[in-house]
């Protein structure tokens, strides 16, 4: 019976340990704790595209705006600026880091008072493109104005 079994679980053993290893770099959460500052926001596409983000507000409202995650329990919150057409202050976020189809990707919902997380089905997911101790660079693919573009937001640490 052991030599059955030992007969079996060899050849399963090498299958899975000689498989073709992924290059993916998984991030967590840790990586993306504390105090990030939104410092740019570039287009895929030379255009001067006017664009809603996250259903909030335009890109220069939120470029400067401060990203606050806290990682042990996935809450934090961003805080836009003042400015023309922007609706300054603070939200309330849950965030997480997940990984799809090798690609990691970090995902937010905004909280809505009186509502639990749970209950809230919409959110935005962007792509980690890069990732170190002092900048995170993120694309997200939209559509603006009938176009196909990517969206390319840079954040750097705050100190």
């Amino acid at each position: 019976m052991k030599k059955l079994l030992l007969a079996f679980a060899l050849p399963l053993f090498l299958f899975f340990s000689c498989s073709q290893s992924k290059n993916v770099v998984a991030f967590s959460s840790t990586q993306l704790r504390g105090s990030w500052v939104l410092s740019s926001i570039e287009y895929s596409k030379v255009g001067n595209y006017k664009a809603t983000l996250f259903n909030d507000s335009s890109k220069d409202c939120f470029v400067g705006s401060q990203w606050n995650l806290i990682a042990n329990n996935y809450s934090g919150e961003y805080i836009l600026n003042s400015g023309d057409d922007c609706q300054p202050g603070s939200r309330k976020i849950i965030w997480d880091v997940v990984q799809v189809d090798n690609k990691n990707y970090f995902q937010f919902k905004k909280i809505i008072q009186d509502v639990k997380a749970k209950n809230i089905q919409s959110g935005y997911r962007l792509k980690i493109d890069s990732l170190d101790s002092n900048t995170i660079i993120m694309s997200q693919d939209t559509f603006i104005e009938n176009s196909a573009i990517q969206l390319i937001y840079t954040f750097v640490k705050s100190k």
